[in-house]
């Protein structure tokens, strides 16, 4: 396994597509700050932050978190077409060994692009608004004090399953072509499906179904909580307690899922 990802590190260095894909996370973070900046000054509102930055970074339905798994899909599907599998195999390497060193791959290939961008746009925030005082008056609403850390909670196994996802249909296409519109395609239902059980939010069934079965549902539900007496009440946008569990379980069932799924395709499959 340790050969294999030193193999993946050496073709990720000279990998022309993984960066542009960089420099891409880098030109949109720094026109996204810049954008909310000059808005901000032409309503004369402070428009942006480093809360407000990060938490849009992390989300895996705005640009660059489509990017992502597109550019994921034409790494993994390369290392089909150009050989590198069926060298592997050759080599005597079992293809256990190689499925699990492309989800490690694919992981380590996701993280890397995200880590750079998210901490971009934190860092833009912050210099140009400060950390706090998100789009309060623009939105209505602020954020929960807990709504930071439990959204990066789930950000993060969101990604996790989001990968796992990913390179289970690049191996099982072998192709550009069916598997981006696929992967794209779950992601975005997957994300605003949460918006649209939210809607109905005396259906509460309808809540915990989404909660369950919707890895994303956090990042589309848009939960509202007032806080505060009297005069003093203020509308904050929170993750309960109850989303924040079910949405770890559910992208950690689905990451495991399409891991052993994947794995046990690929070890029946042959590879030419």
């Amino acid at each position: 396994m340790a050969n294999l990802f030193r193999a993946f590190l050496f073709k990720l260095r000279h990998d022309l597509a993984f960066r542009i894909t960089l420099i891409i996370g880098i030109a949109l973070a720094v026109f996204s700050a810049l954008l909310f900046l000059l808005i901000g000054v032409l309503v004369n509102e402070k428009l942006i932050s480093g809360e407000m930055m990060f938490i849009s970074s992390l989300s895996p339905t705005q640009n660059f978190g489509l990017a992502i798994p597109i550019n994921l899909i034409v790494f993994t599907v390369g290392e089909f077409t150009h050989g590198s599998i069926r060298n592997k195999i050759i080599a005597g390497y079992s293809k256990a060994k190689i499925y699990a060193s492309l989800c490690i791959n694919g992981l380590f290939f996701a993280f890397s692009l995200l880590l750079v961008y998210v901490l971009l746009c934190l860092g833009l925030g912050c210099l140009f608004g400060g950390y706090s005082g998100t789009l309060r008056s623009f939105l209505g609403f602020g954020y929960a004090s807990d709504y930071v850390p439990k959204l990066l909670l789930i950000a993060i196994l969101s990604y996790v399953s989001i990968t796992s996802f990913t390179v289970f249909f690049s191996a099982l296409f072998r192709s550009i072509g069916p598997a981006i519109p696929v992967v794209i395609i779950v992601i975005l239902f997957a994300a605003f499906a949460g918006t649209i059980a939210s809607s109905f939010a005396d259906k509460e069934a309808l809540i915990w179904i989404a909660r369950i079965i919707d890895p994303l549902y956090a990042f589309g539900a848009g939960e509202l909580l007032n806080v505060g007496e009297s005069q003093a009440v203020k509308t904050v946008q929170t993750i309960t307690n109850e989303t924040l569990i079910c949405g770890c379980l559910s992208n950690v069932a689905y990451a495991i899922g399409f891991f052993l799924g994947g794995m046990f395709l690929f070890k029946k499959r042959d590879v030419k």
